[in-house]
Parts: C-alpha cells; sequence; structure tokens
C-alpha cells in the first residue's frame, strides 16, 4: 500500500515490504526514511507536491488521486495529475490564486491567470484566433478555432460557429494565392462538445487517403461530375488555371470543320479557310505543380478535341495519346510531346483539396506507364486521355468533353450515345474513388519515386501567421 512520502511529497511503495529485514518507512525512489501513514496536511499552495521532478497542480480533495496506472499523485481536476494528462489541458507557468476566477469558456473549469482575465492561457490562445478568423472570413459566432496540418497541408484549421445548434468549418491556405478558402463540412451539431469532438474525428480523417470524402458535400450521394469537381465556385476544391503560352507558328489552312449537329445528333461538317496558332509553354515549372491536370486544344483529321496529361514535374507528363490511328496506351513522356501540335487553350486543374493520396497515385502511375494501359483500346466516348487522367487524379473514370458533346463524340467512336462515359450520368465519389483503385494496379520503380518526391517539395511549408 503506498504511503506519503515526505521527502518526495507525493504517494510511493516502501523499499522493503517485510519489516525485519528494513524499515517499512524507506521510500523505494528516494531512499529516505520519510514514508509516514495517513494523509498529509498539505494546505498552501507553497507546499504543492512534486514528483519525479515535475509540477503537479493543487488538489481538491484529500482522495483526489490521479488514475493513471501506478500514478498515486495529487490531482486538481479532471481524472489525472499534470503529468499523465495531454499536453493541451497542461497549466504550466500558471500562478493560482484562491481569487481567480474560473475560465469563461464553456466546458473549461481551469483558473485564469488573475483576476483581470476572463480565459486560462489556453482559452486565451483559441480566443485570439478566433478573432483572426472572423477578420479574415465572413464566418461568424465563432466558437472554437485550431490550427493544424497533414501531409497535404500545413496550414489548415477547423472553425466551429453558431449557437446551439453548430457548423464545423475547414479553413485551407492557399499558399500561390495567400488566399483562405473556407468549406464547411457538416451542419446541426447540437451541443459545443460534440460539435468539438466531431471537429477532432474530422482533422484525423483529413490525414487519411481520401480527405475529399470528408469535406465534399455529395461525397456519398450521386451527383453529376461538374457537381463535384465544381471548379467554378471560388471556394471550389478544384482551382481552375489559365496558364499564359507562347504562340510560336501561324498558318492559315482548309480544315474540315463541325459547324452544327442536326436534330438527330449526327455532325454537319464543311471545309473551312481558318487560321491555325501552334503554342508553346518552355517553362511549364513555373506554372504548373506535380499532379496537375493539364488541358490543351489540338485537331486531329479535322476534328478539335482537347487533350489531357497528368503533369508530374521536372518536365515530365503521363497521358494516353489522343492520337485516334495510333490508339498508344499510357505513357510517360516529356512536356514536348504533349504540347506537340496544340493549337490553343493551356488549362490546369489543381486540387486544393487531395481526392487521393498523392502516393497512392505515384504508384498507379508507374504502372500505368509500365504497363501501357489501355494500349490499343482508346475510345474518345469510352477510354479516352481525360477519362484517364481524371481516374488518377480524382478517382473519377469520366470525361466532360465527351459529356458536352455527346453527338460527334458517338459518331467519331462507333458508339450509341448511351455508351458515352460507359453510359454514366451521376457519380458516387467514395464508390467511384474504390472502383478506379480496383482497375489501377501499383508498382514502385523509379518513376514512382520521382513523383512522390516532386509532390513532397511542391507542398507549402508551414505560415507562420496565416490566420
Amino acid at each position: 500500500m503506498p504511503k506519503y512520502c515526505r521527502n518526495c511529497r507525493t504517494y510511493r511503495e516502501s523499499r522493503y515490504e517485510i519489516t525485519p529485514f528494513g524499515s517499512d518507512r524507506q521510500c523505494s525512489y528516494c531512499s529516505e526514511y520519510t514514508l509516514m501513514d495517513g494523509e498529509p496536511q498539505i494546505q498552501t499552495l507553497q507546499m504543492l507536491s512534486t514528483a519525479c521532478g515535475q509540477r503537479l497542480e493543487p488538489y481538491a480533495s484529500g482522495s483526489h488521486y490521479c488514475q493513471s496506472s501506478g500514478c498515486h499523485a495529487r490531482i486538481y481536476e479532471g481524472n489525472y495529475c499534470s503529468e499523465h494528462r495531454s499536453s493541451s489541458s497542461l497549466n504550466w507557468g500558471y500562478s493560482f490564486s484562491s481569487s481567480a476566477p474560473t475560465c469563461q469558456t464553456e466546458g473549461c473549469s481551469r483558473q485564469t491567470t488573475s483576476s483581470s482575465q476572463s480565459y486560462c492561457q489556453p482559452c486565451q490562445q483559441t480566443q485570439n484566433l478566433i478573432r483572426w478568423v472572423e477578420n479574415r472570413t465572413n464566418i461568424r459566432q465563432i466558437k472554437d478555432a485550431e490550427e493544424f496540418s497533414t501531409w497535404w497541408n500545413n496550414n489548415l484549421a477547423t472553425v466551429i460557429n453558431g449557437d446551439g445548434s453548430f457548423t464545423i468549418w475547414l479553413l485551407v491556405y492557399d499558399d500561390k494565392e495567400s488566399k483562405i478558402r473556407d468549406f464547411q463540412t457538416s451542419s446541426n451539431h447540437y451541443g459545443l462538445s460534440n460539435a468539438k469532438s466531431q471537429a477532432f474525428t474530422l482533422r484525423n480523417n483529413l490525414n487519411g487517403d481520401n480527405p475529399i470524402l470528408y469535406v465534399h458535400p455529395k461525397a456519398n450521394t450521386y451527383a453529376n461530375f461538374r457537381e463535384i469537381i465544381n471548379h467554378y465556385s471560388d471556394n471550389a476544391c478544384v482551382k481552375k488555371i489559365y496558364v499564359p503560352y507562347e504562340v510560336i507558328e501561324v498558318e492559315q489552312t482548309w480544315v474540315r470543320k463541325t459547324l452544327r449537329l442536326t436534330i438527330n445528333g449526327g455532325p454537319v461538317e464543311e471545309d473551312v479557310y481558318e487560321t491555325i496558332k501552334k503554342i508553346d509553354l518552355r517553362n511549364p515549372e513555373f506554372y504548373l505543380k506535380p499532379l496537375d491536370i493539364v488541358w490543351v486544344e489540338k485537331r486531329e483529321g479535322g476534328v478539335r478535341y482537347s487533350h489531357v496529361c497528368v503533369y508530374l514535374g521536372n518536365n515530365q507528363v503521363c497521358q494516353i495519346a489522343g492520337d485516334i490511328l495510333n490508339k498508344k496506351g499510357a505513357r510517360v513522356e516529356s512536356w514536348s510531346n504533349f504540347m506537340d501540335g496544340a493549337e490553343t487553350t493551356l488549362l490546369a486543374y489543381r486540387l486544393i483539396i487531395p481526392f487521393k493520396h498523392y502516393k497512392k497515385i505515384a504508384k498507379q502511375i508507374d504502372w500505368a506507364g509500365g504497363s501501357y494501359y489501355r494500349e490499343g483500346q482508346y475510345n474518345l466516348a469510352k477510354r479516352n486521355c481525360e477519362h484517364f487522367a481524371n481516374m488518377l487524379v480524382y478517382g473519377i473514370d469520366f470525361s466532360e468533353q465527351v459529356e458536352d458533346r455527346p453527338g460527334w463524340s458517338a459518331s467519331l467512336s462507333n458508339c450509341s450515345s448511351s455508351e458515352v462515359n460507359n453510359g454514366k450520368t451521376t457519380i458516387n465519389l467514395r464508390n467511384e474513388i474504390t472502383q478506379t483503385d480496383n482497375q489501377l494496379g501499383q508498382t514502385t520503380n523509379s518513376v514512382a519515386q520521382q513523383v512522390e518526391m516532386r509532390v513532397q517539395n511542391s507542398f507549402p511549408i508551414k505560415v507562420n501567421g496565416w490566420l
């Protein structure tokens, strides 16, 4: 049975259990003969106990002991002493006073540092963060805010606002634009403690393989592709970037062009005299980040179409060639190969919140390029370059451009309109990511290792004072 050691000033075991061979008053920790029976009479803060060189908080009652296994230290609040309580709730450096009021934060029973303070030190830091958020966003009635980091961004925060019914927000700092983007993740949480618990769970989930599933409002329901990607919104999960380019060649020639569609969906084509511009972007590293989805306009057999790739960094891309005649499969190729024949419109789509873990994407790129995925299977309506790029980065086997123009895509690919995008009109994002991951293999050769390293180097560093 532990006894109180007047030297250690906490409860300790006796060095000896059998008194004929030694005194049961000798402390097993400090070896002093200072063990005593009964309760110590500590009445003032100057007589606070110390164990293992660490300060303990003042205790509330004579029977209030730490519940950590093997520890019998006095405690002030909760069920643990300072040594065994989580670091976020420690009161180090406090000068306790019997006249100091209790912190005004709901659910907090810590004392403030002085009678003139309304909040304890940890809660005062939260209050400062709340004011900063209110000054930088349109979120009001904020009750809690907490910064955190994940594998994909070091500058994140959860915010809880409301009155009675609470909403949880995710703040993401966009380092390229020095802009805070806010996403409403859930609402109708009754009770602040419940909302804080849900925010804690959200922070853990956002460090998993598919962060988008815990933020996107359509993650678990069926929605069309535009609703999921939603790059038209200012705070979309995917950012649309217009990349500047250089015109390197201009020529005028007759080209066969689809002018309109007939009522039954068939194309009407004519030869048109048109000016063709060849474009180039000589330094993609300046504008693009690894795993950006890049679009350019090209022409094949008189038909203009968008060619799409995944940029890998270091002037490399992963693509399924848009050459309808050759029908090449997936390749890891040079940027200049991707840009060959590009006529106009250079766009990039960058994820603000990742759909998939970059390490999985890198391994899938390695596998697809090494196995020439879908070689000989190219189909403009069902298996084109955009389908492939979207599978890698979004986990969605879908092409937006053929959805926009189902008539001509079906006629070019000898498919019925019902076969466009494999008959998909709506998508369940969670299920779709699982299905596409099952279609794509993974290997860890040099390509995967290089892509992983480039992505890691592109992640934003911790920015002090972003909130």
